[in-house]
């Protein structure tokens, strides 16, 4: 059985193309067989970019990017930020690349990682909607290894249902960050995570 967090060569191509505007931008997806969402955009991810509050942030990183639905909308509607986009599945990101070029965006850059271990880089932002089925342990390691990612005053941003443990993971990461629910709906939760030293 394959799953979308993995690369799995023996997958026959089902391409199929998606459109959205994001902000009164539009952009073009390609997708393919053993992809998050490949049919239709998934309505955690939606939730996450709608409702993402982007000001003065230099550099976003996209974790498990997959084709690219949220890094590439941002990076087309905001040049002048460089946003990177990382994921272990190869079939995605060779789709994410293609997708890249499809709609002219300059200022991504996308490469493989598992987790954070070909990540150097520090962020102003870092998003993601973290992949469920790989299970609570990897979803814990991408959310609260992102926190070291961040610059001084970076944030965090995720999506996850309350029936896939969204509450007790808010009191664990008040331990860690000052958390703020920016939107609920359908049982999806929107999370910004800041440092807490970051005040001082």
């Amino acid at each position: 059985m394959s799953h979308y967090y993995q690369t799995n060569k023996e997958l026959k191509d089902k391409i199929k193309k998606l459109h959205y505007t994001y902000q009164g931008v539009d952009i073009y997806y390609l997708t393919n067989s053993g992809m998050f969402a490949k049919n239709n955009f998934d309505f955690g991810s939606n939730l996450l970019l709608n409702n993402i509050e982007i000001g003065k942030e230099q550099k976003i990183l996209d974790v498990g990017c997959g084709y690219g639905f949220l890094g590439l909308a941002i990076a087309k509607k905001h040049k002048n930020i460089e946003v990177d986009m990382i994921d272990i599945n190869e079939n995605a990101l060779e789709m994410a690349l293609y997708n890249r070029e499809y709609n002219s965006i300059s200022n991504a850059k996308i490469f493989i990682s598992d987790c954070f271990d070909k990540v150097s880089d520090y962020y102003d932002m870092i998003i993601t909607n973290p992949p469920i089925k790989a299970g609570k342990k990897i979803v814990y390691e991408i959310i609260f290894s992102g926190l070291k990612k961040l610059n001084p005053q970076g944030c965090l941003y995720l999506v996850i249902k309350k029936d896939h443990g969204a509450i007790s993971l808010i009191e664990k990461l008040k331990l860690e960050a000052i958390v703020e629910v920016t939107k609920k709906k359908n049982g999806y939760f929107v999370l910004k995570a800041s440092k807490i030293d970051q005040q001082g």
